[in-house]
């Protein structure tokens, strides 16, 4: 994979891969049946399609394992079919991923910007660390939901949120249907979830460690969205020093040929 990753980022059966400087606009980002694959900075924007930005698997295969997305900036994505779902990331059979330092912005999301669900392949993500992210408000007048879960396919076990800063969109856990287990909210900032819905979390085993959440002021991490990564060179680097050494053997071809010249002269 080139560095920057500047075409669709699909990856099935790899491991132990990193990938870094994304600039995918309009491209596909999907990992599935992966294992200990990093994948950090850059940003994937632009697409239009519900199911272009996913971590899974795929019919016969394992669930994606151990899997990093670090400071990656999610953003301007739209849809072509509003009846479809769509969010910035969805997150299917997967044991063991960690979110951090995303960014989140601009997103249709009939959703939410960031999905749990076993839809795809029977299997609900676990062993789940979300941490130090930035939720925007979805572009969907009809949501306001930084994340939310779909637990069809079996309980959510191991999930860890904390540092995150919900910036006017919130975590929606009115979705979850299951008993719940080691499902935690730490210390998070910004937009809290109703009392409404802390209550029905509650009774399907959420702990939060802090409500409500913290003022936005405080929230201690930034998520600078990075700077697209330089284009690869579009001419051969070493074109200009050819061109030097062009130059310097033309200029002694015409020095010799004076030379030559001058002799002829004196003879």
């Amino acid at each position: 994979m080139p560095d920057p990753v500047t075409s669709g980022f699909w990856v099935t059966g790899i491991k132990d891969t990193k990938y870094r400087n994304l600039d995918i606009n309009g491209g596909v980002f999907g990992l599935r049946a992966c294992e200990n694959i990093v994948v950090e900075e850059g940003a994937v924007y632009g697409n239009n399609k519900g199911d272009a930005c996913l971590v899974g698997s795929y019919a016969g295969k394992p669930p994606s394992k151990n899997i990093t997305i670090r400071n990656i900036y999610f953003h301007d994505m739209t849809i072509n079919d509003p009846s479809q779902h769509h969010e910035a990331l969805y997150i299917s059979n997967v044991d063991g991923i960690v979110i951090e330092g995303c960014k989140f912005e601009r997103i249709f999301g009939n959703t939410a910007d960031l999905f749990f669900t076993g839809w795809e392949i029977p299997g609900n993500a676990k062993n789940v660390i979300v941490r130090g992210c930035h939720f925007m408000p979805p572009t969907n007048p009809s949501r306001d939901d930084a994340i939310q879960w779909n637990d069809t396919a079996g309980s959510m076990t191991n999930h860890l949120y904390e540092n995150n800063l919900f910036d006017g969109a919130q975590p929606y856990l009115g979705t979850l249907r299951n008993k719940t287990t080691n499902f935690v909210f730490g210390v998070n900032y910004g937009t809290t979830p109703s009392q409404q819905v802390i209550d029905y979390a509650r009774n399907l085993g959420v702990v939060f460690k802090e409500l409500p959440f913290r003022p936005k002021a405080q929230w201690p991490g930034t998520v600078t969205p990075p700077a697209p990564p330089p284009p690869p060179p579009t001419t051969d680097p070493c074109a200009s020093v050819i061109a030097e050494r062009d130059a310097a053997l033309a200029a002694v071809k015409a020095l010799q040929t004076k030379i030559a010249k001058a002799v002829t002269d004196l003879g």
